[in-house]
């Protein structure tokens, strides 16, 4: 039996207690110190101990069933430290202990979030992975906007996009003139009669 259960129980029976020991200067050192006080022990003798945590045991009983089951015993045991301003610590292992006999009593704890360390004084920052982005049709080169007219040196087939591989969407001819609306690196967006857009190389043009 706990020394100060006893000592409560006596004092009960009409006997003169006295408790002589230690409390921590915690809130649950004070708690206990007075219940000892409440319960009419004599706690003069007693001392407090400056930035210690006092111990304590919790037993608790359901009016229907007896003591509660071992996990609902955890789980009311983290509750009461998780209202203490320094019993954050144990509430979190009393709470894992409870997750570990039942799963489904507690949801999972949200993840912890990783935070990079920073780097040493004077340290070269960490190297960036280099990211290509896709290219675009006609290598990197963006569609340059014009509006001029160019004469054809030779013959060419006009292409769907500013690349050799694309489909043949027509054709032009040496001598003719054509309308070019942009340049995109080495080709030449035109607008064909029909009103078609394609492209042929620079080198077919002057």
């Amino acid at each position: 039996m706990n020394p100060t259960t006893a000592l409560t129980a006596c004092t009960k029976l009409g006997l003169r207690t006295t408790y002589i020991g230690s409390f921590g200067s915690d809130p649950l050192g004070t708690m206990s110190r007075q219940s000892l006080v409440d319960a009419g022990v004599d706690v003069s003798g007693a001392r407090t101990v400056a930035g210690a945590t006092n111990q304590f045991a919790v037993i608790l009983v359901d009016a229907r069933k007896g003591v509660l089951p071992q996990t609902k015993r955890h789980l009311a045991l983290a509750n009461l430290l998780n209202a203490s301003p320094n019993g954050k610590a144990e509430a979190d292992a009393e709470f894992a202990e409870v997750r570990a006999l039942d799963p489904h009593l507690l949801p999972a704890p949200p993840p912890t979030a990783v935070v990079p360390a920073a780097p040493a004084p004077g340290a070269a920052p960490p190297a960036e992975a280099a990211v290509t982005p896709p290219s675009a049709p006609g290598g990197t080169h963006k569609l340059k906007p014009i509006n001029r007219k160019f004469k054809l040196t030779h013959d060419s087939a006009v292409y769907q996009a500013a690349d050799s591989s694309t489909s043949v969407v027509g054709q032009v001819h040496h001598g003719h003139f054509v309308h070019v609306t942009g340049i995109q690196g080495s080709w030449l967006q035109i607008t064909l009669r029909n009103g078609t857009v394609g492209f042929i190389p620079v080198s077919a043009a002057e």
